[in-house]
């Protein structure tokens, strides 16, 4: 989720990974909400889900 912003940069990212797959490339829209399972976790910006809120889900082994 990003502020608006002409520009996307790491600095605006609201995660433990600290980047994105845009950085440096122009925006045109910005979402204003975020929800997750039917719970709102963002708005206009601001992270208002719970701490930890989120499972982590194992990713199986690819069948090649």
């Amino acid at each position: 989720m990003f502020p608006s912003a002409p520009e996307s940069n790491g600095k605006q990212v609201v995660a433990k990974c600290g980047w994105t797959p845009y950085d440096g490339m122009e925006l045109k829209g910005v979402p204003s909400q975020v929800f997750v399972r039917g719970v709102q976790v963002a708005r206009d910006g601001k992270f208002l889900g719970p701490v930890g809120h989120g499972t982590f889900v194992r990713r199986q082994k690819p069948c090649l």
